[in-house]
């Protein structure tokens, strides 16, 4: 009876060992990452692969990158950019922008202008949000001063208005952006439409852009590549 008691002890601290050996061997994102740049990118994919079955948003964006790479053997883009795209699902900065990359760059799909920034509009949306209100600046003495963002733009403004294609371009990213005033659609296509009609391409383009995705205003197809061919730039907008 005693040796039977020491038997299914044994078998029972066997199990357990063997249990807890099997777990401490589930990869960990650090490991695969390492891996990754420590060029073992079988096993880095092997570990990725492992890590995405946990809906993991990190180890999507790698092995997104994997596959998008051409100097590996693992080079899909279809995978790749089925991989980011489930990164970018869960809010993965990193992977919007390396989708805006593919498309602008054309790797393994047709290049496109204007998905490129949806995807490129999408990571600057998904980052947090500016919440400082001071930044520096210089002086007309060249020295650092503390500056109100609003005091900034209103002088970005000013110099707008006088009719320079430049600052008018800049004035309609802020109100795009938000960057130093609150987002503003309509407000960013009348001063890039401004610009535009300065002959500033890249203006044109953000109001091919706003026209083609019906940002601040009605979509309209026409209007849209109207401008975008103005801009110069390879876009069409469906």
């Amino acid at each position: 009876m005693k040796n039977m008691i020491k038997t299914l002890i044994f078998c029972f601290l066997f199990i357990c060992t063997t249990v807890a050996c099997t777990a401490n061997k589930s990869p960990t994102l650090q490991q695969a990452i390492n891996q990754y740049y420590g060029s073992d990118i079988e096993g880095a994919l092997d570990n990725f692969m492992a890590l995405s079955k946990q809906n993991n948003a990190e180890a999507y964006y790698y092995l997104g990158l994997i596959y998008s790479d051409s100097r590996f053997k693992q080079f899909n883009p279809k995978t790749a950019i089925s991989y980011l795209l489930s990164a970018a699902d869960l809010n993965h900065i990193e992977a919007m922008n390396k989708l805006g990359l593919i498309y602008d760059n054309g790797v393994g799909v047709e290049q496109n202008s204007l998905i490129s920034l949806d995807w490129y509009r999408k990571a600057k949306q998904a980052e947090k949000p500016i919440t400082q209100n001071i930044i520096f600046s210089k002086n007309e003495n060249n020295k650092l001063v503390n500056s109100e963002y609003p005091t900034i733009f209103l002088d970005l403004l000013k110099e707008a208005e006088d009719g320079n294609a430049e600052l008018q371009h800049k004035v309609a990213i802020n109100y795009d952006n938000g960057a130093l005033i609150p987002r503003d659609f309509s407000k960013a296509l009348f001063w890039y439409k401004k610009a535009a009609l300065n002959n500033y391409k890249e203006s044109q383009f953000m109001l091919g852009y706003f026209y083609c995705r019906g940002l601040g205003i009605p979509q309209d197809s026409n209007l849209a590549n109207d401008w975008l061919i103005k801009s110069g730039r390879r876009a069409i907008c469906p």
